[in-house]
């Protein structure tokens, strides 16, 4: 039986200037590039993570497949 998830997957710079991702499961495989930009603004406004993203570096929705074999 083959399962298919669409994940969301975001990419930050962070204020000390690392890299960090930040991935939905599932999500909307129909989303739009200004939708996700939106929802990466809010989440750069809304002062919630440990690290604090400061830029956004850009966005996926991901497919991925899987074949349940028993």
């Amino acid at each position: 039986m083959e399962n298919t998830t669409s994940v969301l997957t975001m990419k930050f710079r962070t204020e000390d200037g690392k890299t960090r991702t930040v991935s939905f499961q599932p999500c909307n495989p129909d989303a739009t590039a200004q939708q996700v930009r939106e929802l990466m603004d809010s989440m750069i406004s809304s002062g919630a993570f440990v690290y604090q993203p400061s830029e956004k570096l850009g966005a996926a929705i991901v497919q991925r497949s899987a074949n349940t074999l028993f």
